[in-house]
């Protein structure tokens, strides 16, 4: 007998684990295929709402039509979720339950609950905040996101809960970014270093688009005042003519003739030599004599 229960009791807890899988595979799916279909909803609301407010009272009739993609069953969700909820920040919850069913699906093992809690603060975080804009689009925030927006403004006014939405997005990013003083001292000279980069990039363009004006400037001041170039001559510049009387004198005259030509036939050669002038010796008393001389005339 002990045997036989050894024999059975693999094959039960193989059973076991295959339909927990299997549950799991099928929870996943449902609430995969739920997200989608509210995402369609939401989506297909935010543009027919309008138009979908007629068909409350006739739910039920078959021949009444509703524009929503999803029809009266996705008109009656972005109505129940969307308008009297929380507006555009249900995508939130949407986004999670969607993320639910992939670790269902894939066994994963990643808590979520951190994940749900700070996505619902997040959602009534938003929505409050879009409750500002009621007067002008009343879809965003919704009527809850509305309410706690008048609520609030009731007892702390306009200031105080903008001030108040402050303080609460400085702890959420301290909780969900882990932020430290050193981090926000990093992102501050990431910011300052930024601005100075865009702030030089700036300045160079301009003094490169001065540097090019002045240039433009320049060439059309000298297209302005082109140089006198002769039609001839092509230079820019010519002197006046000056007749040189020297060179008149050097001319020859119009009836001057040559004589003697020479022959072709000569073929001697003239040597021509230059004598050299005797240098003349000079007393030196002689000298000093006409010298005292010429002084004494002076």
């Amino acid at each position: 007998m002990a045997s036989k229960k050894q024999k059975t009791t693999p094959k039960k807890t193989e059973n076991s684990e295959n339909k927990s899988k299997q549950r799991r595979l099928v929870l996943g799916m449902l609430l995969l295929f739920l997200a989608v279909v509210l995402t369609v909803a939401f989506v297909s609301y935010f543009f027919t709402w309008q138009a979908d407010q007629s068909i409350w009272n006739t739910l039920g009739d078959r021949n009444v039509s509703a524009q929503n993609w999803m029809s009266k069953i996705g008109a009656f969700l972005g109505h129940t979720f969307v308008y009297k909820g929380f507006g555009l920040a249900m995508f939130i919850p949407v986004s999670l339950l969607a993320l639910t069913g992939l670790k269902f699906i894939f066994n994963l093992r990643k808590p979520l609950i951190n994940k749900w809690f700070w996505g619902t603060l997040w959602m009534i975080y938003i929505s409050v905040n879009f409750g500002f804009l009621h007067s002008k689009n009343a879809i965003l925030g919704g009527v809850s996101g509305f309410e706690i927006n008048r609520f609030l403004q009731d007892y702390l006014g306009v200031v105080g809960t903008m001030l108040l939405s402050l303080f609460t997005l400085f702890i959420f990013l301290v909780f969900n970014a882990e932020l430290t003083p050193e981090k926000v001292a990093q992102i501050w000279d990431k910011i300052t270093s930024k601005l100075r980069n865009a702030k030089q990039q700036i300045q160079n363009k301009s003094s490169a688009e001065n540097v090019s004006s002045k240039e433009d400037e320049d060439i059309v001041i000298k297209e302005a005042n082109p140089p006198r170039v002769d039609v001839f001559t092509h230079r820019t510049e010519i002197p006046h003519l000056q007749e040189d009387k020297e060179e008149a004198q050097d001319l020859p005259d119009e009836n001057f003739q040559i004589t003697n030509p020479i022959s072709e036939d000569v073929e001697e050669i003239v040597e021509f030599q230059v004598e050299k002038q005797k240098e003349e010796e000079i007393d030196p008393e002689v000298l000093a004599q006409k010298l005292v001389e010429k002084f004494r005339r002076v």
